[in-house]
């Protein structure tokens, strides 16, 4: 059980660290609004690829979770989008 949690940490760790950087190349750009779209599509499609991964190390890839980690990624994009360019 330690092991499968130690596991866990790890790939959370680098979720977390991909987000970190995608936000911290965003937030140096400045106020060029097309890199920041470029930007966090590529952190939406960055979750997509680290959820498959995470599944398939898992053993539980299936045609289910690669589709809630999809919709979970452009739902996540959709909203960033929303706030930063339309409130």
């Amino acid at each position: 059980m330690k092991n499968k949690s130690l596991r866990h940490i790890s790939h959370y760790a680098v979720l977390l660290i991909l987000m970190v950087i995608g936000l911290i190349i965003a937030s140096v750009t400045g106020k060029d609004t097309v890199f920041h779209t470029l930007i966090l599509i590529s952190i939406a499609v960055a979750y997509f690829i680290w959820g498959i991964i995470h599944s398939a190390l898992e053993g539980e890839l299936h045609s289910e979770i690669i589709l809630e980690y999809l919709l979970f990624g452009l739902l996540g994009l959709a909203l960033v989008l929303g706030v930063l360019y339309y409130l």
